[in-house]
């Protein structure tokens, strides 16, 4: 009821101010719903960490890991302009790419450990 008291009655005068204001607190009520969305995404989770910390993790440039986020080729998060990432998600994506050694192929198979 603030903004009718700016304004008092909305004439054919102050109309296109009144609709600006409108935008504007519209604009505002936006933002605000996306910094707290943004903040319930990761709340209680410390492994939040941003793309240099990623690229530590994962021994790869910034420029790498960017066109992996552009290919969706590792799990993200984008927050406003930032790109975040979950330590763990991290994790276990190095581990599903792993290269399975002869050892992996063998006990994978059905072949009797004694007829190896």
């Amino acid at each position: 009821m603030a903004n009718v008291e700016k304004f008092g009655k909305v004439t054919h005068d102050n109309l296109p101010q009144a609709i600006e204001h409108l935008i504007e607190m519209m604009s505002t009520q936006v933002e605000n719903q996306s910094k707290e969305s943004e903040q319930m995404l990761f709340i209680d989770n410390g492994d939040e960490i941003d793309i240099e910390q990623a690229s530590v993790l994962l021994k790869k440039s910034k420029s790498t890991i960017y066109r992996y986020t552009c290919n969706n080729a590792i799990p993200y998060y984008k927050l406003g302009n930032s790109l975040r990432f979950r330590k763990s998600e991290l994790t276990e994506w190095i581990k599903a790419h792993k290269i399975k050694t002869e050892e992996d192929i063998l006990s994978e198979t059905s072949i009797p450990f004694h007829l190896r």
